[in-house]
């Protein structure tokens, strides 16, 4: 394991500690990390909803704005079109309530990938033109679907894109607006927080709200925004960061329908906090992919009703709980049957017919093998692909270059999936392992660790656990902090390894290395960091040099 660490000068930290009320360890892990100028250090530690960037910055805002006071106006038909995961469930729930509750003739419409793929689809904007239906508003999807928006604009409904996955294509669609914070280079929102951003705007011009007003009014809607933010791994850093932690501040004062009914059938009370979300919450919104699952789940969100929907939340509940398990027997039966050492610089696996568990074991087997995976599963005569990559590889630019394999395929940097005919797929294995062994180089494959402040044995009972609170909530960009301490002396304890300059007892993440560091005398050079209940995690241990 390599271990990365970048020492500032003192002078260096000094300049901006003058300046800057910044406790000297944070500033370090802000630099390490990036994150550099005045401003963003400010935003990052010290921001509130009033430090959030105008929506109306966001790329053509404005025209989509427009568009739907319009049709509010003259009580045209809506459709809200969304996605089936967590992140596209919490958007639809979104704008779905807020326009409904201005009084918008609204509707929504969940596709399932299995039968209608990712996005818009020409089948389903045929039956929407049959009634009615003017205007179509995607949210987290669209941004690829050149075709079909101007199938959509031959049948006379209009369409406004919102959506925040990379752009993938030279072109763009011919939408009333491409509502994208990719294209103007604003922070990468959630598909729900361009949902929730687009929800302010219009707020904004329509019912001339300020933005505090609205952050004021819709608290219920800034927290599925922060179910959203948190499901879909978008980075915590800038607006997201300052989203969260506000809207963590209202769960936690008001809590949700969801963790409200799990809380009473549970031995012990579910404490309403970031883990409450990912580990209830989440599961909750993401476990149905039945079109009756669908509606509960958006009724759910959009009313947080916890009474009248409490035998919904139980079932859904108890449908996560099994999707887990079984998704868990699906991961080991690829760790059983698969030698992985066959594979070069990526792993791609023509899998089982089990396609909603492809997206967790390529995240699973991501983490163990620390290559690119992608997993091809066959469902009602498609061919799909799900993959995950860490983050030194970029699967977009690594599809993109080769999108004449595919009918159809999009996402992020790290998480993308694709839709391809049966005759491309020993093609797309051939270039893709073609394109690893050019682009992934052997260091890309070492497993590393970003050390972000080296500290010494008295900083651990103060500043360390002080850091550790005030960098929370952590997330994608904003993982724990990583602390280096040299030359300590350790040994071993029941509950892990034992520093005995001050007592602390670490729990080790690989005791092999611990053991192995302490057996050979001397002292040791420690990797580490704190989880969510202050205990300190040694994450990698060498012999002091």
């Amino acid at each position: 394991m390599k271990w990365i660490y970048e020492n500032y000068k003192s002078d260096f930290l000094e300049g901006y500690l003058s300046t800057l009320n910044v406790d000297r360890t944070i500033l370090k892990i802000l630099l390490s990390r990036g994150i550099k100028d005045r401003d963003e250090i400010f935003k990052y530690l010290y921001g509130t909803m009033e430090h959030i960037v105008d929506s109306f910055e966001i790329n053509e805002m404005g025209k989509g704005v427009d568009r739907v006071i319009k049709s509010i106006n003259n009580k045209e038909h809506v459709v809200v079109w969304g996605d089936e995961d967590a992140d596209g469930m919490t958007a639809t729930a979104i704008l779905y309530k807020f326009l409904k509750d201005i009084q918008t003739n609204v509707t929504y419409f969940i596709p399932s990938r299995s039968e209608h793929g990712i996005g818009l689809n020409k089948n389903i904007i045929d039956y929407y033109s049959t009634k009615d239906v003017n205007l179509i508003i995607t949210v987290d999807c669209g941004i690829s679907d050149i075709d079909e928006v101007k199938y959509a604009k031959e049948k006379g409904i209009d369409v406004i894109i919102t959506d925040h996955h990379n752009i993938t294509h030279s072109e763009l669609p011919d939408a009333i607006a491409r509502i994208n914070p990719v294209i103007s280079k604003n922070d990468k929102y959630s598909g729900a927080g361009v949902a929730f951003r687009f929800a302010e705007a219009i707020a904004k011009k329509y019912l001339n709200l300020s933005s505090s007003q609205f952050y004021s009014v819709q608290k219920d809607l800034l927290m599925i925004n922060v179910f959203g933010t948190i499901a879909d791994k978008v980075p915590l850093i800038g607006d997201n960061r300052i989203f969260v932690k506000r809207g963590i501040e209202i769960f936690k004062e008001q809590g949700f329908c969801i963790t409200k009914i799990l809380s009473d059938s549970m031995p012990t009370p579910i404490i309403e906090n970031f883990q409450a979300i990912y580990n209830f919450i989440i599961p909750v919104i993401s476990t149905s992919k039945s079109v009756q699952g669908k509606v509960q789940i958006i009724n759910i969100l959009a009313t947080n009703d916890a009474e009248k929907y409490k035998e919904d939340i139980l079932k859904l509940y108890k449908k996560s709980r099994e999707w887990q398990t079984n998704a868990k027997i699906v991961l080991n039966e690829y760790l059983t049957r698969i030698d992985f050492k066959q594979f070069g610089r990526i792993v791609i696996i023509q899998g089982s017919n089990e396609r909603i568990y492809s997206g967790f074991v390529a995240s699973k087997l991501k983490d163990l093998t620390n290559k690119p995976v992608i997993i091809i599963t066959k469902t009602d005569e498609k061919i799909v692909g799900e993959g995950r990559s860490p983050e030194y590889f970029d699967l977009t630019k690594m599809f993109t270059s080769f999108s004449d394999l595919f009918v159809n395929y999009g996402g992020h940097k790290h998480a993308a999936g694709f839709t391809i005919e049966k005759q491309n797929v020993v093609n797309f294995i051939e270039r893709a392992n073609e394109y690893a062994e050019e682009y992934i180089q052997e260091d890309d494959l070492i497993e590393k660790i970003k050390i972000d402040a080296e500290i010494s044995i008295g900083d651990i009972s103060n500043s360390v656990f002080k850091t550790v609170r005030a960098m929370a909530p952590f997330g994608e960009m904003n993982p724990p902090p990583v602390f280096l301490l040299r030359n300590v002396h350790l040994q071993e304890h029941i509950f892990g390894y034992e520093l005995m300059e001050n007592g602390i007892i670490f729990v080790s993440g690989d005791s092999g290395k611990c053991k192995k560091a302490i057996n050979s005398g001397g002292l040791a050079d420690i990797a580490f960091t704190v989880d969510t209940d202050n205990k300190p995690i040694v994450l990698d241990c060498k012999k002091a040099e």
